[in-house]
């Protein structure tokens, strides 16, 4: 069995490119356990063999195997957060759904392992929302901004859960209609 870093098979670079890679081996270490073993039963030790990189090196970028997850959903959620830039939920509800359901489908496997191992994923992707579209809802209570997240939050572990059989169009289809807000 190779570690994340051994499959890279690099030689020299510089420190800023070492670290990177460094902390992408620690975090494709954590998501190939997550595959094999449930989330509680990993601990740093499984994930620094998987790994390859020095303990040293695995707790200086994190010092727990949640500040790995929670670095692999920012990913994610800036991601999203992105793919949202520029589309205007009051204006064009069906598109904007769309990009959430079309970005969710892209990381699914993801998805799906952060939904098996019950870890709350909901504030990371109230910030993607509201970040994506602060302009449209800078004058809007925070309640309703998260009441919006945390309902598709909800329909998204569902769509997950049941293995995301619907397609991203009729998932944004549904939502449009039902969360239209004007």
């Amino acid at each position: 069995m190779s570690t994340e870093l051994e499959k890279r098979n690099i030689r020299r670079m510089s420190n800023k490119e070492s670290n990177r890679i460094t902390k992408e081996c620690i975090c494709d270490a954590l998501i190939g356990l997550m595959k094999e073993h449930p989330y509680k039963d990993i601990n740093m030790t499984m994930i620094i063999k998987k790994s390859g990189a020095s303990r040293a090196s695995v707790y200086r970028n994190y010092p727990s195997k949640e500040a790995i997850i929670q670095d692999i959903t920012k990913n994610i959620t800036d991601e999203l957060s992105a793919s949202l830039t520029g589309v205007l939920h009051k204006s064009n509800t069906y598109e904007w759904f769309l990009k959430v359901f079309s970005r969710l489908h892209s990381d699914k496997d993801m998805c799906v392992l952060i939904r098996n191992s019950n870890i709350s994923f909901t504030d990371m992707f109230y910030n993607a929302l509201r970040i994506a579209s602060d302009s449209e809802y800078a004058s809007q209570h925070e309640y309703i901004a998260r009441g919006i997240a945390a309902g598709l939050w909800e329909v998204s572990l569902t769509w997950i859960k049941n293995g995301m059989k619907e397609s991203p169009e009729y998932m944004a289809r549904v939502c449009s209609e039902t969360l239209r807000l004007e």
